[in-house]
C-alpha cells in the first residue's frame, strides 16, 4: 500500500505578501487622504463659525448691556472688520464720543478680537452684490434692544449685509454670515442663493 504525503505549507509566497502589503498600503494613502481633507473642512469650519460668534457675542453684550472697563456702559456696541487684515474687533463705543459710527481703538473699550488665517479673506456683500470697494465695515449694537445698524464707504443700501468668507487655496469654498437689517442677527449660509424673502 501507498502512503499519501499531505504537504503542509510552509509560509506565504512571495506574490501574497506582495499582494498583501499593496492592499495595505491602499488604505493606508485612502486613510491619509480622508484625514487631510476632514482636517481641511474642519479648518475653514471654524474660520467660518469663528467670525460668526464674535459678532454673536457683541450683539449679547448689547442685549445685556456689558460695561466697559471703567464700568461704564457703552454709548452703543461695534463690530469693525477690516477686510484686508482679515481681522473683526469688537468695542464699546464710549458715550463721550457721543454718535461718531466709527471705531477708534485708542478710545473705545476693545472687548475682544478675532483674527482669521491668511489661507482665507472676507469679502463684503451688499445684499447679494459683493463690493469690493469696501475695505472695512462696522456694524453697530444699541445697548438694550440692539437696534442694528452698519457703517460703510460706500454706504449698504440692501436689506441685508454679508461677509463672504472664502478659501483661497480651494476653488468654490466659501460660507456666508448674513446680518438682516431687521434684526442684525447673524445667520450662516451656504450660498446667498440660499437666503429667501
Amino acid at each position: 500500500m501507498r502512503k499519501v504525503r499531505t504537504l503542509i505549507p510552509k509560509g506565504f509566497t512571495l506574490i501574497e505578501l506582495i499582494i498583501t502589503a499593496s492592499i495595505f498600503a491602499l488604505i493606508g494613502v485612502s486613510a491619509i487622504a480622508g484625514l487631510v481633507k476632514t482636517q481641511d473642512q474642519f479648518a475653514f469650519r471654524n474660520a467660518v463659525k469663528g467670525s460668526a460668534n464674535i459678532i454673536r457675542e457683541l450683539r449679547s453684550f448689547a442685549m445685556g448691556n456689558k460695561t466697559l472697563q471703567d464700568g461704564a456702559i457703552p454709548y452703543q456696541y461695534g463690530a469693525h472688520i477690516d477686510v484686508s487684515n482679515r481681522k473683526i474687533t469688537i468695542f464699546g463705543d464710549k458715550k463721550d464720543a457721543g454718535s461718531k459710527n466709527t471705531f477708534d481703538p485708542l478710545s473705545d473699550g476693545i472687548f475682544n478680537s478675532y483674527q482669521m488665517n491668511n489661507r482665507y479673506e472676507y469679502k463684503i456683500f451688499d445684499g447679494s452684490t459683493e463690493k469690493p470697494e469696501i475695505t472695512s465695515i462696522t456694524f453697530f449694537y444699541a445697548p438694550t434692544n440692539a437696534n442694528f445698524h452698519t457703517v460703510s464707504t460706500p454706504p449698504i443700501t440692501g436689506r441685508f449685509v454679508a461677509i463672504g468668507i472664502y478659501d483661497k487655496e480651494k476653488e468654490g469654498r466659501s460660507s456666508f454670515i448674513v446680518l438682516f437689517e431687521m434684526s442684525g442677527n447673524p445667520e450662516t449660509f451656504d450660498s446667498l442663493g440660499d437666503i429667501t424673502n
